[in-house]
Order: structure tokens, then C-alpha cells, then sequence
């Protein structure tokens, strides 16, 4: 049985790399970039926003944590 050696993109090869066949707009682009970047973000962002109250501190607790290595006066 001999090896096959041609090319045949739609069946063997999962990716293409090649320019987009449809280009797409600048406005379609940053559409979904925003909604990329949006998605990978808000996670982690909410994660640390409520951090403290995973931490079960006070505000004023969270304040204190955050300047102790501030030198007061």
C-alpha cells in the first residue's frame, strides 16, 4: 500500500492556516474581541473583587490588609 502525499484539507487536516477565504470588518473584529476578552476576564476580575468576602473580612479589616506595608506618620 503506498502513502498518500496529497493534500486534502477538509478531511484530513483539522486546521487551515491560510487568509480567511470571507474577510470579515474592522467593526465585526472588535465585536469579537470584546466579547473574547469580556468572557476571559469577568472570572478572575469577580474572583478578586470578592475576595475579602471569601476571606470573611470587614472593609476596614480588608483596608488594613491592603496598607501594611505602608509606613504611617
Amino acid at each position: 500500500m503506498m502513502q498518500k502525499r496529497g493534500y486534502s484539507y477538509p478531511y484530513d487536516n483539522k486546521f487551515l492556516v491560510t487568509p480567511p477565504r470571507t474577510p470579515i470588518s474592522v467593526a465585526e473584529r472588535i465585536a469579537w474581541f470584546t466579547l473574547l476578552f469580556t468572557s476571559i476576564t469577568s472570572v478572575p476580575a469577580w474572583i478578586l473583587y470578592h475576595l475579602r468576602l471569601y476571606r470573611g473580612q470587614t472593609y476596614d479589616d480588608w483596608i488594613n490588609y491592603q496598607n501594611r506595608w505602608v509606613k504611617s506618620g
